[in-house]
């Protein structure tokens, strides 16, 4: 799925989703079983550089608690979405094809699923409590984090390190921390600053017993604007350099 696929069914929505009260969170896609919705003010969705982010208020009652409990407890470990296809590309890649989604033309869903259809997706459980005592209300500290599975047998010497350092910079950018894994590679875990809390070295097998870090409540420039302030900084630099360029030379001799 490209970066930007679903920008334009978040700015404009789909008629007949929102004529329905919009977007739904449910278990599983099952229609039956929904917890959030977005007409209710109790699903928000926003898309990043990396992701499509959710989150989810969940009902205070019995069936709340049982999705609550699963996610926390490790049961529901994915998130997966139902939608359609406005713009897609199909190229040969290895032995199949490869299908490139360039834009979404409706969202129906995003679901907490058993096995979801993307194995990269992450769910995460945020008390009540842990939000208040903070001050801010649940979804504004709602869990999010990227995590990036990798084979780094693919970038081998110095590109490896590389990738680590990209790794920070993403977790700086976004505001929020970085889980890497990366099999016999370089693994560790990332805050929102770029510090890496915890590590296995190139070669290292092992497990990192660390505390996830918490995202940042308030928004990183990047995570809301994205490329927009490197193409502003570009074309402010193209324009200062016309400029100058058609100064008529001086003499000073």
């Amino acid at each position: 799925i490209r970066a930007g696929a679903f920008t334009r069914v978040l700015r404009e929505r789909d008629e007949f989703v929102a004529s329905r009260g919009g977007v739904i969170a449910c278990l599983n896609h099952d229609v039956n079983r929904v917890f959030s919705r977005q007409g209710s003010g109790t699903l928000k969705l926003r898309e990043t550089s990396t992701s499509l982010r959710a989150v989810m208020e969940l009902p205070d009652n019995s069936f709340g608690e049982y999705v609550f409990d699963g996610v926390k407890r490790g049961d529901f470990t994915t998130m997966s979405f139902s939608f359609t296809v406005l713009a897609d590309d199909f190229t040969p890649y290895r032995d199949g094809i490869l299908r490139d989604i360039i834009e979404i033309e409706s969202l129906f869903d995003v679901s907490v699923t058993t096995w979801g259809a993307y194995a990269t997706t992450t769910v995460t459980a945020v008390s009540p409590s842990i939000a208040a005592a903070d001050g801010v209300s649940e979804a504004e500290m709602a869990a999010m984090l990227v995590t990036q599975e990798t084979n780094d047998a693919l970038a081998a010497g110095h590109r490896m390190y590389a990738c680590v350092e990209m790794a920070r910079m993403r977790a700086v950018e976004e505001g929020i921390p970085v889980v890497r894994v990366a099999g016999s590679g370089i693994s560790g875990v990332v805050d929102p600053l770029g510090r890496v809390t915890g590590k296995l070295g190139l070669g290292q097998t092992g497990f990192l017993d660390v505390a996830l870090p918490r995202p940042l409540v308030q928004k990183t420039l990047y995570s809301v604007y994205g490329s927009i302030i490197f193409l502003v900084m570009v074309f402010a630099f193209l324009t200062i350099g016309i400029i100058i360029k058609s100064d008529p030379k001086q003499d000073y001799r």
